[in-house]
């Protein structure tokens, strides 16, 4: 895909958000629930929806029961778990991974509040840049430390 469309794709999709994702300081590990295999690493959540960067590519439409294991207590809890579908997934410029972005498919008012307290506890940064760009999903520094 051409830079120019690729970059008009995001504009859509950052225009069509209508809930703020923040990008939190831990890369939280979210584990399907019945398998307990890892499907990626949180990099952004909102109370509509959720992007992992994962090591395989998601297919769009799949349904997961998903758990996230906090790193310290959120709200009383220690994990949160959430039923979610992909409705996107895109290569990463790092070449071993994929971004996917996930609604929720069921969410209770309680999960809500655990999410908007997580982003309160561990968000660092807003995801859009100054100029309504979006930031990148994925940078050395969750997989390599530096």
């Amino acid at each position: 895909m051409s830079s120019k469309k690729r970059s008009e794709k995001h504009s859509t999709m950052t225009e069509n958000r209508t809930v703020e994702r923040r990008h939190l300081v831990f890369y939280l590990r979210v584990f399907e629930v019945h398998s307990r295999e890892i499907i990626g690493h949180l990099t952004d959540i909102s109370t509509a929806g959720l992007m992992l960067v994962s090591g395989r590519k998601i297919k769009k439409d799949a349904v997961y029961d998903v758990r996230l294991i906090l790193p310290k207590e959120v709200s009383g809890r220690t994990e949160l778990q959430l039923k979610i579908k992909c409705v996107w997934c895109r290569p990463d410029p790092l070449p071993e991974f994929h971004v996917a972005g996930f609604e929720f498919v069921e969410i209770d008012l309680e999960q809500k509040k655990m999410i908007d307290a997580l982003n309160a506890e561990f968000s660092r940064e807003d995801s859009l840049t100054p100029d309504h760009s979006e930031r990148p999903a994925c940078n050395l520094t969750h997989t390599t430390g530096r």
